[in-house]
């Protein structure tokens, strides 16, 4: 009976022994899992901090420079002329200067070693956007978590910022169609023996470009792009070349100017001076000088300008809910739109509720068919949004300057306009600068 029972004291102090060995083990590894798990998450703390600090003082060195070239157009191209390419290329090296600052070596345009950063220039539809990424890593040594094989754990942090740069709608194009389909006049059509020169933002089709007629088409700084899918209808004498792009705008560039009230009234036989207000109907008669106030002007209805009247409208914006202009021919109009510079100090920004740069907002929900006369006596100045309608620009053989830009569902340039649009000033609508973290 003796023996037994030493035997069965025995027997239990083993399983005791097995048992705190294995609870140390349990403990050690909790241990290790607080002590080192500690310094883990510091690690990744740290490395959060620098990259998101590296990614900061990129996008902000970039978009200071994009800022100090007010009149440049914002493209994502690679050779190295170009201003996304010089703004990436500050942001990269401001990004590796912070990075320094913490002990941290980035690689430029490379983030293969998960220590680097680079930029991603593209689109989305409505704006350019510039991205700086940055990617910092580092191998933290364990202590107690040793015991179990683990005598290092890799901890990564990632930070984008992604900056929008001051920039006209629709990328700053000129002449920009908003179709999908390519029908019998197309996208943009130039017919007649037009003559069309644009000095700054080129030409941009969600389809296609087709001549109708044999017009003379010349784009300088700029560049002629037509969805891929359209192919291309040469033009006889069009400078550059057109480009197939698989881009394509959206079709809600531009916010809706904001009405003041729901009272409209009739203008029909104006004269003199008129403020900003809600109209059914304004109609100038032949003869007659109509001088606009600066301001937003609601329009339900038609806006007539009669043979041989004159309108005088500095500082507006025309919203057709309804209706469109219906300016004859020989009419002399003098319009523009309120100054539009986000990019810099303005002694003023115009007659709110009206928006600087936007000289016709077309409602969505409106077709009306837009028609512009290019003459030697009509100075139209800021954009056309007519996202739904068919802008047609009927010229003469006098020469004349638009300082405009046209954005619409489809764009006839016909007769035998002589036009020059110059892009090359700070007059069309444009979206303000930002900047944003996105992880």
């Amino acid at each position: 009976m003796k023996q037994k029972t030493k035997t069965s004291a025995t027997r239990e102090t083993g399983q005791i022994l097995v048992i705190l060995a294995l609870a140390i083990v349990a403990i050690i590894a909790f241990a290790g899992l607080a002590i080192d798990g500690n310094r883990i998450y510091h690690s990744r703390r740290v490395n959060q901090s620098t990259a998101d600090s590296a990614a900061l003082a990129g996008a902000g060195a970039a978009a200071q420079y994009v800022k100090s070239q007010q009149y440049a157009i914002f493209k994502c191209e690679v050779p190295i002329n170009t201003l996304s390419a010089q703004a990436s290329d500050r942001g990269i090296t401001a990004a590796v200067a912070s990075a320094l600052q913490d002990n941290v070596t980035l690689r430029r345009y490379d983030l293969s070693t998960n220590n680097g950063v680079t930029s991603v220039c593209a689109s989305d539809g409505k704006r350019v956007y510039l991205d700086i990424i940055v990617r910092v890593t580092t191998q933290t040594p364990t202590t107690l978590m040793t015991l179990l094989g683990i005598n290092s754990v890799k901890t990564s942090a990632t930070a984008t910022v992604r900056i929008y740069p001051v920039q006209s709608a629709a990328y700053g194009n000129a002449l920009a169609s908003l179709k999908h389909t390519c029908g019998p006049d197309g996208g943009i059509a130039f017919g007649g023996t037009s003559n069309v020169d644009i000095k700054q933002g080129g030409v941009f089709s969600n389809s296609c470009i087709v001549p109708n007629g044999g017009p003379t088409v010349k784009v300088e700084n700029g560049e002629i792009f037509y969805y891929y899918t359209f192919g291309y209808t040469p033009i006889a004498s069009i400078t550059p070349n057109p480009s197939p792009t698989t881009d394509r705008l959206g079709d809600d560039l531009i916010p809706a100017p904001v009405c003041p009230n729901t009272s409209y009234s009739n203008a029909s036989g104006s004269s003199g001076t008129k403020d900003p207000g809600n109209y059914t109907d304004l109609s100038v008669k032949s003869n007659d000088t109509l001088t606009m106030k600066p301001g937003l002007y609601c329009l339900k209805g038609t806006f007539s300008v009669n043979a041989n009247a004159k309108v005088i409208a500095n500082g507006v914006t025309l919203y057709f809910i309804n209706g469109a202009p219906d300016f004859n021919g020989s009419a002399i109009l003098t319009l523009s739109a309120p100054p539009s510079c986000p990019s810099k100090n303005c002694p003023a920004q115009g007659v709110p509720p009206a928006v600087p740069g936007l000289l016709i907002y077309v409602d969505k929900t409106n077709s009306s068919t837009i028609t512009l006369n290019g003459t030697s006596t009509n100075d139209y100045q800021g954009t056309i949004y007519a996202p739904s309608s068919l802008v047609k620009i009927n010229g003469t053989s006098d020469s004349k300057t638009m300082y405009t830009q046209i954005i619409s569902r489809e764009i006839l340039i016909d007769g035998k306009a002589n036009l020059l649009m110059d892009q090359l000033s700070d007059d069309q609508f444009k979206y303000e600068s930002s900047m944003e973290f996105l992880k």
